[in-house]
């Protein structure tokens, strides 16, 4: 079981990891490139797919997480560094919600389309931190 829990986790984690790059690095090229050539509605189209992928990730990462941590709690929970890796996942969790809850918005604010792309900066750092405390945390 340990086995099936770790793969599903290490999926979880490169489909997350990777759709947070995947986004940060489309929108960077996006705003530079200014391409009127694409549409609003095919833009939001891919940044929908994006998120959705994003979740699906997330999700796989925390349910096998909390499977890893019931089965296998004495060996994960004795470092600080690995609290703190949870924390960094919260923190996470709670600006992909409230970025899903923005995207939803029918006509958003220019405060939100500036909000939206700080996150979108800010989940491949988010989610690469997570990666190296979760590397020392398990050393």
């Amino acid at each position: 079981m340990l086995t099936l829990f770790l793969t599903t986790h290490f999926i979880g984690l490169c489909i997350g990891v990777g759709t947070a790059l995947s986004n940060a690095l489309l929108s960077v090229y996006l705003t530079r490139k200014n391409n009127n050539d694409i549409s609003a509605d095919t833009k939001r189209a891919i940044a929908h797919y994006l998120f959705r992928l994003g979740t699906i990730g997330l999700a796989l990462l925390v349910i096998s997480g909390m499977l890893l941590m019931i089965f296998y709690h004495p060996i994960i929970t004795l470092s600080s560094l690995f609290w703190l890796k949870l924390c960094v996942v919260s923190v996470l969790i709670a600006l992909v919600y409230y970025a899903k809850q923005l995207f939803n918005e029918s006509s958003p604010s220019t405060r939100t389309v500036i909000f939206l792309a700080r996150i979108r900066v800010l989940s491949p750092a988010l989610s690469l931190s997570i990666v190296i405390l979760a590397v020392l945390a398990f050393q």
